[in-house]
């Protein structure tokens, strides 16, 4: 029963209902639905179907088991850092969270999966390997893994492809995420394939929230400076389609590419400086 409490709940609050809407539309006083949504009442089949016409979604929709939160770090623009704030930021979360994660490693260089075979990983988390150029139809093949592995752990986390050429898987990624991490450099090259990116944001979230599932862009700065690049940057905060972290990485020449799954950050500065970004991003994920 829990997992249709949470589901109607996510579904609700993904399509901006109110519980007093909601309560409304079921003639219910508003205690009978709040215990609803605390799990305290029984719901029968009859009441789950009346509560999925309100919401607009399945019967099927409100009974699916929990599954996986799909976090894809994406950037068009390689070398800005995405598959080193994936190693950081995933294994914190299996240590400190103690969560099951799986790393799904498509990018072509498969830093991750170098970093794995050579320096370790967190007993929390399992690593796949997935080689676009080894598949005829990389798009399919790579949602029937999600669906076969969404139950089976409690994060999956996704390095897409840094290339341009790309675009539609890295697309689908998102399309399928329920946060998408953009690591973002202020320097021309990079802010303009960044721009491509975010560019498709605003058609994902608004096809998540059709089918009553949520959606959330978070960028993180990972150099900091007083350029005009750094300014344009900044003025992404103006963007309704993502969140712009508060913290930023000005130590990020600290984080070691040579970090594997299995440690966290040690040097002083650089670890401060993690640790407010990582306690930002946790409330944003709702960890």
């Amino acid at each position: 029963m829990s997992n249709i409490v949470e589901n109607i709940k996510r579904v609700r609050s993904t399509k901006g209902i109110s519980q007093s809407k909601m309560a409304e539309a079921l003639g219910m006083s508003m205690s009978g639905y709040t215990k609803i949504e605390r799990g305290d009442t029984d719901l029968s089949i009859k009441k789950i179907e009346d509560i999925a016409g309100v919401l607009g979604v399945s019967f099927e929709e409100l009974m699916k088991k929990k599954e996986a939160k799909i976090i894809t770090f994406a950037n068009q623009k390689g070398g800005v850092g995405k598959s080193t704030m994936l190693t950081l930021f995933m294994t914190s979360i299996a240590k400190r969270e103690n969560l099951k994660i799986l790393v799904i490693d498509c990018d072509y260089q498969q830093t991750i999966s170098t970093i794995v075979e050579t320096a370790g990983i967190d007993d929390n988390i399992s690593l796949l390997t997935f080689d676009l150029n080894r598949s005829n139809s990389p798009v399919l093949d790579f949602i029937k893994i999600l669906e076969k592995e969404k139950h089976n752990y409690d994060i999956i986390a996704i390095d897409t492809a840094g290339s341009l050429q790309q675009s539609d898987f890295i697309i689908t990624t998102l399309a399928y995420s329920d946060v998408a991490i953009l690591p973002l450099e202020a320097t021309t090259v990079a802010l303009s394939s960044s721009f491509a990116t975010i560019s498709v944001l605003p058609d994902i979230e608004e096809k998540r929230k059709e089918e009553g599932r949520s959606f959330i862009a978070l960028g993180i700065i990972n150099k900091d400076s007083n350029t005009l690049e750094s300014k344009d940057l900044k003025a992404l905060k103006s963007f309704d389609n993502i969140k712009l972290l508060n913290t930023t990485l000005k130590q990020k020449v600290r984080y070691h590419r040579d970090l594997s799954l299995e440690h966290e950050i040690v040097k002083a500065k650089a670890k401060d400086e993690y640790n407010d970004l990582y306690n930002e991003l946790i409330t944003h994920l709702g960890l």
